[in-house]
């Protein structure tokens, strides 16, 4: 189940959470995780969701999405521009690096 999520995400068939909606679905109905009890399927297959490290992931993909829809990542840069106008270009150069060091940890794409 696992290689054929991860095949459909690849592949897009779906959009990645229809894919991860489906494959949660498949084993859950299949009781792939626990084949002696069945009947904890359902709860074996949506525990994952307690996990605060996969809202964590989920959270950076969010955060990285809007940075991208709305093109802050290019907004900020220009911003420290707006103000360092008359300065030298090393300064600018700074600008630019300490301008993307807070969020790029947060941009999956790495923009």
């Amino acid at each position: 189940m696992f290689i054929a999520t991860i095949t459909g995400i690849i592949l897009k068939i779906l959009p990645m959470g229809a894919v991860g909606i489906i494959g949660i679905a498949v084993t859950a109905l299949t009781g792939v995780l626990d084949p002696e009890n069945s009947g904890n399927a359902i709860a074996y297959s949506l525990s994952g969701f307690a996990n605060t490290t996969i809202w964590l992931i989920v959270l950076a993909f969010f955060i990285a999405r809007g940075f991208i829809k709305t093109g802050l990542g290019s907004r900020i840069p220009f911003l420290f521009l707006r103000i360092d106008i008359t300065y030298c270009s090393m300064i600018l150069k700074i600008d630019f690096w300490l301008a993307r060091c807070p969020y790029n940890p947060l941009l999956l794409s790495g923009i």
